[in-house]
């Protein structure tokens, strides 16, 4: 069962996103199925900003990758904040679990953030919990 929400969350990103579904098992290592979980590709590293859009709403969104398997993620204009903790990956594709540590009564808690790399300097956001979904793009702040 799990394999194919997995699956599913990886075509949902290629749909929305425009890209081609990654194989998860042929592609992508997963934290619950006792595999070692590899790092998410360091193309991703450092700090990216850009906006979500819930369709009724739109708002910041802040990473900054502490590591390569874990971000912070800020929404200030709504505000709340959390850590993302990766989940699998793909080559271009990669799933964190969302959990809020900041304002979190303003936000939806555990959600699931698909983020894909269109280029270097460019991700595209999918946000999902239960039914609710956002949409984002970010792009890499230069240091």
């Amino acid at each position: 069962m799990m394999q194919g929400v997995r699956g599913c969350l990886f075509t949902i990103a290629a749909l929305v996103f425009g890209g081609a579904a990654v194989p998860v098992a042929a592609q992508s290592q997963s934290l619950s199925g006792g595999m070692q979980s590899e790092a998410a590709p360091s193309l991703w590293t450092g700090d990216w900003t850009g906006w979500g859009d819930q369709g009724s709403s739109q708002w910041s969104i802040d990473i900054a990758f502490q590591s390569e398997a874990e971000a912070t993620i800020d929404y200030a204009t709504i505000p709340c904040a959390g850590v993302l903790r990766l989940m699998e990956q793909s080559e271009r594709v990669a799933v964190f679990r969302e959990t809020l540590t900041s304002n979190a009564q303003n936000c939806i808690d555990n959600g699931i953030v698909t983020l894909t790399l269109v280029d270097n300097g460019r991700l595209q956001f999918f946000w999902k919990q239960g039914g609710t979904t956002a949409f984002g793009d970010l792009r890499r702040l230069m240091n």
